[in-house]
């Protein structure tokens, strides 16, 4: 009987429609006021959520600034840019305060290079740069592996040191060896930095297939 009375009452919305508007019409104040009470409550509800969006922004807003502040402190205003470069410039000044050295890597490749022609080479470094002792050590004992005749030596009062602090010096840079070619090919693939100059005079009475001087880098 109750399933026939809702099937009756949906069968039938123009008469409960004209059934609930004879209600509303007897009492339009009162359902008026509901309509505002809802409205109301629906209002403040949005507006509280979009009070609370608004907030949470701000929040976000003032710890960013705070971040941005708290930044710009510590690197005494300068900009992004300007920050990496004094990194760089730190980590450039603290690799070149530490003992420069060649890797087994490195010393390997070298001696697998100049196995094939055998020679003589001469290490020179500069008595003012202690850093650069093992350096040499190094050079020397690649040559060394490869079967090569090496010498180290040390200069005073260097007069003409290499920027880069490692110069290859050689009769003719223009025209290469087969074992310098090779010694040259092996420091660019790694990565060093050397200069690459004519040899002026030959060092201690001998002229030597290779000479190389070691300083502190200029650059």
């Amino acid at each position: 009987m109750r399933i026939a009375g809702i099937q009756t009452g949906m069968a039938n919305p123009l008469e409960t429609l004209r059934t609930e508007g004879a209600v509303i019409g007897g009492a339009p104040w009162s359902f008026a006021i509901c309509l505002l009470v809802v409205g109301g409550v629906i209002f403040l509800v949005l507006r509280s959520l979009k009070a609370q969006e608004i907030s949470d922004l701000n929040s976000r807003l003032t710890l960013r600034n705070d971040e941005i502040s708290d930044y710009q402190r510590k690197l005494n205003g300068a900009s992004p840019d300007e920050a990496k470069a004094r990194l760089e410039a730190l980590e450039a000044t603290v690799a070149s305060l530490m003992p420069r050295r060649l890797s087994q890597e490195i010393r390997d490749e070298i001696s697998a290079a100049l196995r094939a022609a055998p020679g003589s080479a001469l290490v020179m470094r500069d008595m003012a740069a202690a850093e650069v002792q093992g350096l040499a050590m190094d050079f020397v004992g690649a040559f060394e592996a490869a079967g090569w005749r090496a010498g180290a030596g040390m200069v005073g009062g260097m007069g003409n040191p290499p920027p880069t602090g490692l110069a290859i010096e050689v009769p003719d840079p223009e025209i290469l060896s087969e074992a310098e070619a090779n010694f040259v090919a092996v420091l660019k693939r790694f990565g060093l930095r050397f200069d690459l100059r004519q040899l002026q005079q030959p060092r201690g009475g001998n002229l030597h297939t290779i000479q190389i001087t070691i300083s502190s880098p200029l650059i």
